[in-house]
């Protein structure tokens, strides 16, 4: 996830990627949300709805 959150210019290129939810990995999240219009997910976390988009759009 964190990988992908950086492709989509939500998370610093300098971030971990090493699995943990961080508040900094939140911020990226609901950043994307907001970017992309997602709903159905509370801000901030990484949801089904939020899954499936950054998915579509970002390579694993």
């Amino acid at each position: 996830m964190q990988r992908r959150l950086k492709q989509a210019g939500t998370l610093d290129e300098d971030a971990a990627e090493d699995g943990v939810y961080s508040a900094e990995v939140q911020q990226a999240v609901a950043q994307y949300q907001a970017r992309n219009g997602i709903r159905g997910d509370r801000y901030g976390e990484y949801g089904a709805n939020t899954r499936r988009a950054l998915e579509a759009q970002t390579s694993g």
